[in-house]
């Protein structure tokens, strides 16, 4: 898994739309706030809109807002609208992950490795990103399984 510039961006632009909740703010001014090509952060935000993240609305007045308020945004759904895919390897899930259909020996592995992941971007919302809390989750995951290494 490798996380895009496009999801890196697309984070950013919702954490400036969070700090100002409930108005409508331009992608030009986060653009030229973080450095951001204005035409790829329109591209991003399109796709946030389409996916159910972002409102649009145009006209004086007008830009981005969240649909909805910022702690019931997880980032699991944020790269899930960016286009990310939370995959570790080529395994094709619940089926085979070999050429006749069987699981790997790993796959178990993999497959528990992406969930775990999933619940940790799941348990991550755009306020637990500034205050830090969202790494509670992991601290918890890694102290449940640190007594069983030697």
């Amino acid at each position: 898994m490798f996380i895009t510039t496009r999801t890196q961006y697309a984070v950013i632009a919702l954490l400036e739309l969070q700090n100002n909740e409930g108005r409508y703010i331009t992608l030009s001014s986060i653009a030229n706030k973080h450095s951001i090509e204005l035409s790829y952060l329109e591209v991003i935000c399109a796709k946030l809109r389409r996916n159910g993240i972002l409102k649009a609305a145009k006209g004086p007045g007008g830009g981005y807002s969240l649909v909805k308020p910022a702690n019931q945004i997880s980032l699991l759904s944020v790269l899930t609208a960016a286009g990310e895919k939370i995959k570790l390897t080529r395994c094709k899930g619940k089926h085979g992950c070999m050429k006749n259909n069987q699981k790997c020996e790993t796959h178990e592995l993999w497959t528990s490795m992406e969930r775990h992941i999933k619940d940790y971007l799941h348990s991550i919302n755009l306020p637990s990103l500034k205050s830090g809390s969202g790494c509670n989750f992991m601290r918890r995951i890694i102290s449940q399984y640190s007594n069983d290494i030697p």
